[in-house]
């Protein structure tokens, strides 16, 4: 089965705390995409985004929208951290990155 490279697939709920938190995949492509991950970290998701396409294609136009990602995380007191080259991770506000 061919996957629509601007579909969400939606994984299995995650327990957190007794609480379930869902956890969607995305593509960074094109703007609309930013809006799409804005809507699932307000609505409480982490989003994992895969950058590839994008960065291979046009980077200024990447920073352009990681940028625009990364004060819309910030200002909702989410926050958007770099997995590798590739991915990124957009966290709600009450998700925290531990490093150890």
């Amino acid at each position: 089965m061919a996957e629509d490279e601007n579909e969400y697939i939606e994984l299995p709920e995650v327990e957190v705390g007794g609480k379930k938190m869902l956890i969607a995949v995305g593509k960074l492509n094109e703007i609309k995409d930013v809006d799409e991950i804005i809507r699932n970290v307000r609505d409480g998701k982490m989003v994992f985004v895969n950058v590839k396409k994008l960065r291979e294609k046009n980077l200024d136009e990447l920073k352009i929208m990681i940028s625009k990602l990364k004060k819309s995380c910030v200002n909702m007191n989410g926050n958007l951290v770099g997995l590798d080259e590739n991915n990124l991770l957009a966290i709600p506000s009450f998700v925290e990155i531990v490093k150890e």
